[in-house]
């Protein structure tokens, strides 16, 4: 049974609270040699689970929690996709996993701006993120 079955995005198969799925590569040491890297995958992956909560969970609770468990995905593939949903304060949430702090400064700045201005199509997600940072 997965996610879709259970509401939750892990199998139920697991038996844990946490996600099965690593969030980090193997180290070397413990690969089978000529095994790829899982790197680049896990990096897809997250970039696919990440557009279908922003596009489908409506409460934000499950996009919250994968997070704050960690992201692998590139920032610079997702940016456009968040920026056309006005999610930026996911987009800041994920520069700051990237140590781009810059980054970060600049899209809270954007969403205070907006909110300032009125326009609060992003305010309510930004005030959800910020009580999660």
């Amino acid at each position: 049974m997965w996610a879709w079955q259970t509401q939750q995005w892990f199998p139920s198969w697991c038996g844990s609270a946490r996600p099965c799925r690593p969030r980090t590569a193997s180290p070397p040491s413990t690969r089978v040699a000529g095994a790829p890297d899982p790197g680049p995958l896990l990096q897809v992956v997250d970039t696919v689970l990440l557009k279908l909560l922003i596009e489908t969970d409506e409460e934000d609770s499950q996009l919250q929690q994968v997070l704050g468990s960690g992201m692998r995905c590139d920032v610079e593939d997702v940016e456009a996709f968040l920026r056309k949903h006005q999610r930026l304060d996911v987009l800041a949430r994920l520069w700051r996993a990237h140590g781009r702090y810059d980054m970060v400064l600049q899209e809270w700045g954007a969403l205070l701006r907006r909110a300032a201005s009125g326009d609060t199509a992003g305010a309510g997600a930004a005030t959800a993120s910020a009580a999660g940072d």
